[in-house]
């Protein structure tokens, strides 16, 4: 974390920032996270949908860098989590793709015996019902094999292209007036069931 004051610029983990104290650094990680944990508070409309993230905390640029290291965090998880999901995807349209060619393949060389084996199929009534069966049979076949390699084809697409669910609408910025936490506060309880709910639903779209 970066702080520019009259007294120069400083950079130092955030644990230096908030005054914490600590054996080893990890030890002041995890007390800096529990500490931010307080001030951390998420807002969202049920209407946009659009989910809104306060940072309290005495520096106003520690509060935008806590901030945009949330967002980078939250976009960093939700890619990495959709990326497994499309590549899962990928494998399981694959095999079923690889099985409808099979089906294809059999349908086709089953007209192709049959064929070769009645020779004068339009001059018997049962050998053409046979044939025609055995025809709509291969063009289901070839419908289902098309249209499962157009799912193939989009699901690799899906795996190689950026596929977090985050949008950020408008970036953080340095308050120029300090804000009323505990006006914050409030808003975090009486709202942290939604919230959670919220999150939940983002995610799942």
């Amino acid at each position: 974390y970066t702080v520019t004051a009259a007294k120069g610029t400083k950079t130092a983990p955030l644990a230096d920032f908030l005054d914490i104290k600590a054996a080893t650094p990890g030890a002041a990680a995890v007390l800096a996270a529990r500490e931010l944990a307080d001030q951390v508070a998420v807002l969202t409309s049920n209407r946009s949908g659009v989910v809104t993230l306060f940072v309290t905390e005495k520096d106003p640029q520690i509060a935008a860098q806590v901030t945009m290291n949330i967002l980078r965090e939250l976009d960093a998880y939700s890619s990495s989590s959709r990326k497994e999901q499309a590549v899962a995807e990928r494998k399981f349209v694959e095999g079923l793709v690889a099985e409808s060619r099979q089906k294809l393949g059999d349908a086709e060389e089953q007209i192709a015996i049959f064929r070769q084996k009645n020779r004068e199929i339009q001059s018997s009534p049962q050998l053409t019902i046979e044939d025609d069966q055995l025809t709509r049979d291969a063009d289901i076949a070839q419908q289902d094999y098309a249209a499962l390699e157009a799912s193939y084809q989009q699901a690799r697409i899906d795996e190689v292209r950026n596929l977090s669910a985050i949008k950020v609408v408008e970036f953080p910025d340095v308050p120029v007036e300090p804000q009323r936490r505990e006006a914050v506060r409030q808003t975090l309880i009486g709202l942290v069931t939604g919230i959670l709910a919220g999150i939940v639903l983002a995610f799942m779209r």
